[in-house]
């Protein structure tokens, strides 16, 4: 069952190798995150766990969190996506476009990074279609900040982070 769930409790008593390969994929290509968060636990709930995550990436070097940022994929990306990525664009239809909507993405996805050298991330859950995802795409290009831009790309990182971890912890077994 890919979608075996644990509880906090089981979670505290993870090895640190096995915490890391379960909680590591809530941020795209960034284990590091996982792996400086094990050593804070233990967590009393999967609340203060997702907390925790976020104040080491919020803390870490400026270099980092850029790093984090490009670790993700073009929207629309002719790239293979990972499995978390894959699913979540496919469930808003990006993967299903047609070509002018495909190459709109593409021309925007090389206009934004030309303007701020990282890729346009959205929690495509949050937004729940490809046109409203067009919509936020175009509206943040006209960003002028590159900081702006990048507090925007890392609250949408952390709305990803937070489902991708809906689908490994729970608080309890009785929410199981």
């Amino acid at each position: 069952n890919p979608h075996l769930m644990i509880t906090i409790a089981q979670l505290n008593q993870l090895s640190t190798s096995d915490f890391i390969d379960l909680i590591g994929p809530c941020f795209e290509h960034s284990p590091w995150i996982a792996s400086l968060t094990a050593a804070k636990r233990p967590f009393s709930s999967k609340k203060e766990l997702f907390e925790t995550l976020l104040q080491t990436i919020e803390e870490s070097p400026q270099e980092k969190r850029l790093a984090l940022i490009r670790a993700h994929p073009d929207l629309v990306s002719t790239k293979i996506l990972t499995k978390n990525s894959q699913n979540e664009q496919d469930s808003v239809g990006l993967t299903r476009l047609s070509d002018d909507k495909k190459r709109l993405f593409q021309q925007l996805n090389e206009e934004y990074k030309r303007k701020f050298d990282f890729p346009f991330i959205v929690c495509v859950k949050d937004v729940n279609s490809a046109d409203g995802i067009l919509a936020q795409f175009q509206e943040r290009a006209r960003h002028e900040s590159m900081e702006e831009e990048m507090k925007s790309a890392l609250a949408n990182i952390y709305r990803i982070g937070w489902w991708r971890l809906q689908e490994k912890v729970v608080d309890t077994d009785s929410k199981l």
